[in-house]
């Protein structure tokens, strides 16, 4: 059998959605960028590909295997798969 990689999506700017999704895992996004540098830095990961909107997080959760996002949870629909509500 064999695997996906996890490909994790965020916004390319500060959005309530954002901003709401940092408060509620408790970092803001200087600590966020930080860790991704870090993470790339010692080659342990690289940063999130970045979407302007909630539409287009959609998009490339519901086009792309093992896509990770978040979206509000008035936008949900059959695309997508919720694995959290916060």
């Amino acid at each position: 059998m064999g695997s996906t990689k996890v490909k994790l999506f965020d916004y390319s700017i500060e959005n309530s959605i954002k901003i709401s999704f940092l408060g509620t895992i408790g970092k803001s996004s200087l600590e966020l960028k930080k860790a991704w540098l870090k993470a790339k830095l010692t080659g342990k990961g690289n940063p999130p590909a970045t979407v302007g909107s909630e539409d287009e997080m959609i998009n490339k959760i519901a086009s792309t295997p093992g896509a990770i996002g978040f979206i509000s949870s008035s936008k949900v629909n059959d695309q997508v798969k919720v694995l959290a509500t916060f």
